[in-house]
């Protein structure tokens, strides 16, 4: 399960609202719930690697894999808010 943020209503300002500088970009936190065998499977894939990814890396590599495929990705340059990493 994908769920985005809320806003918190004391703090209607939000980091993706906050000014940048140079070089910073907009991200979204996202709270995702594996199933366990999702789980088992990029625990495996971790456990593998020489030097040890991030679970958040791997997990921003396969969405935009998967977006890549759906023809989703990479996004109208007048959308684009994040880094390509």
């Amino acid at each position: 399960m994908i769920a985005l943020m809320e806003k918190n209503p004391a703090n209607p300002e939000t980091p993706d609202e906050r000014p940048r500088g140079a070089g910073h970009y907009a991200h979204k936190r996202i709270t995702v719930t594996l199933t366990a065998d999702l789980e088992a499977a990029l625990a495996q894939y971790l456990d593998r690697a020489d030097v040890r990814p991030r679970e958040s890396d791997v997990l921003r590599a396969a969405i935009r894999e998967f977006l890549k495929k759906a023809g989703c990705w990479p996004p109208p340059p007048d959308k684009q808010q994040t880094s390509s990493d």
